[in-house]
């Protein structure tokens, strides 16, 4: 999929979703899009280029105002710093995050410096692996990654909008919750 198409299908699903959550009466509590010079930080502390549908999507919102203020209950969107701060934090409690050697997949691992955090709190999270765009989950207490549970954050992302869409989850105190996303 070449880049501008990718940008469009992020924007076009992340829209489905704020259209959807504000016709069921949830507030917005998104911050502003990350700005070129932050998205340029964290390609660097990361050392690594980001995906281009994790860029579009940054380009969309810049996580939560705060997790509090999430807009889904269970996915509290990460911001730029957040994306690095928890990056970071897995990279450092797992030593053996530097290689894959050989045929060893990620799903075998409790976390490799190539899966960039999307979205998550206390330890768990969604990410996406930088190399192949796959979305995993992260359980941090459970054995670490496991999937693919989506080919793309594209993927990810419509199957988020089509759920909301569908009327899964319901609005509490203007948050829409659900068990699982």
């Amino acid at each position: 999929m070449n880049t501008e198409l990718i940008y469009l299908n992020v924007r076009e699903a992340w829209e489905r979703i704020i259209a959807c959550i504000a016709n069921r009466g949830a507030s917005n509590a998104f911050n502003p899009p990350a700005s070129s010079d932050q998205i340029s930080s964290l390609e660097s502390t990361l050392g690594m280029s980001l995906p281009h549908s994790l860029i579009a999507f940054l380009k969309c919102q810049n996580g939560c105002k705060d997790y509090s203020d999430q807009l889904i209950v269970g996915i509290p969107f990460f911001s730029t710093a957040e994306i690095e701060e928890e990056w970071s934090c897995n990279c450092e409690a797992n030593e053996e995050s530097e290689s894959v050697s050989g045929d060893t997949k990620l799903s075998n691992l409790w976390w490799h410096k190539q899966c960039v955090p999307l979205a998550g709190s206390d330890g768990d999270c969604v990410c996406i692996d930088s190399k192949s765009n796959c979305i995993y989950s992260h359980n941090h207490g459970m054995g670490g990654l496991s999937g693919p549970s989506f080919p793309s954050l594209v993927e990810w992302l419509a199957g988020l909008a089509d759920r909301i869409e569908s009327g899964q989850g319901e609005i509490v105190d203007g948050k829409l919750t659900a068990e699982h996303w």
